[in-house]
């Protein structure tokens, strides 16, 4: 998997769990991180981040993003 991001018509874009970057990394949702339940538990609370690639973490390890935090 050298291509990186993968066509998607809602998103601009999906990550492609090939590549390199993101073996392992990616999670049911296709998002990095742990899985997460939907819809949330009624006693959690989650925050958002929409952003670029800045916000992606592209170039982070996985416990270095701001998502881990």
């Amino acid at each position: 998997g050298k291509v990186m991001y993968l066509p998607n018509t809602f998103w601009h874009h999906d990550l492609n769990p090939n590549h390199e970057n993101y073996k392992g990394v990616l999670n049911y949702h296709g998002t990095k991180g742990a899985d997460f339940e939907v819809p949330k538990p009624a006693d959690e609370f989650r925050v958002i981040c929409i952003g670029d690639s800045t916000v992606e973490g592209i170039q982070l390890k996985p416990e270095e993003i701001v998502r881990q935090h």
